[in-house]
């Protein structure tokens, strides 16, 4: 993966988890999470890419993000093109297949 880390491979420092659906509320550095690093999400004006489609979306706390969400993010991310879109394209490739309207996934802000 060019933009993100494996749960496993990363400890401390200023960066966000994405756990697949909806938080456990106590479990973090997931072996199953991806981390990323809070100059890559500011750098790339990602969180922006978050705020315009969840307005709610906290970096330094909980933030799930329902599939309706997700989709809005995609489009916004491919309308934008160039690195924001590799990047949203390789979460996607994480999220894989998700049916439903729940939770597909929560970030655990620094």
């Amino acid at each position: 993966m060019k933009y993100f880390d494996s749960g496993a491979e990363v400890k401390g420092g200023c960066y966000l988890e994405f756990v697949k659906g909806k938080w456990d509320g106590k479990t973090f550095w997931s072996d199953y999470s991806l981390i990323l690093d809070d100059d890559i999400l500011n750098g790339l004006n990602v969180a922006g890419l978050f705020w315009s489609t969840v307005p709610t979306y906290d970096p330094y706390g909980p933030t799930e993000f329902t599939m309706e969400q997700w989709n809005a993010i995609r489009k916004r991310a491919t309308e934008i093109g160039g690195e924001p879109q590799l990047l949203i394209q390789e979460l996607d490739d994480w999220l894989g297949p998700f049916s439903g309207n729940g939770i597909a996934f929560t970030i655990l802000g620094v």
